[in-house]
């Protein structure tokens, strides 16, 4: 079943449990979608990551612990947990959908990171279907999966 692109209306029909995003600068979709997210996407957008004291630094250093960094997380994506606010498990906004081919590696990485889970994927505004299925094929031969188109 080759990838295809669902109509707007069937755009929020259960289906898949992940469902992928663009920045809501991006896509008038995923800003209606933030409304039904009790607008968890504009709120992580503001949010302000303190840096880790150097106290704590030092501690897990000598823990021999990887360090964390938060900063480096926050600009790729963005994970919510959605199955009783959408008909679906997760969605993910995947940050900096200027750069499409980016933007798609971004997701094919979220995606194989959550173990390959039913996929439908909401294209950056201007981006179509043979644009999307050029750069996915960069990446994987799978296809069983929808595609929303930002008019």
């Amino acid at each position: 079943m080759p990838i295809t692109a669902l109509s707007l209306a069937s755009s929020y029909n259960p289906g898949a449990d992940l469902w992928i995003l663009p920045e809501r600068k991006n896509c008038t979709l995923t800003q209606r979608l933030d409304w039904y997210l009790n607008f968890q996407i504009s709120r992580a957008a503001k949010h302000e990551i303190q840096e880790i004291p150097e106290r704590v630094k030092s501690i897990i250093s000598k823990c021999g612990l990887p360090d964390l960094d938060f900063i480096e997380s926050k600009k790729e994506c963005l994970l919510i947990p959605s199955p009783n606010l959408l008909p679906n498990r997760w969605v993910v906004v995947i940050r900096g959908s200027d750069e499409f081919e980016a933007w798609v590696e971004a997701a094919f990485k979220r995606w194989t990171e959550l173990r390959k889970p039913s996929l439908r994927m909401f294209l950056p505004s201007g981006k179509d279907l043979a644009d999307f299925q050029k750069a996915w094929r960069k990446h994987s031969d799978y296809n069983d999966f929808n595609v929303i188109l930002d008019a």
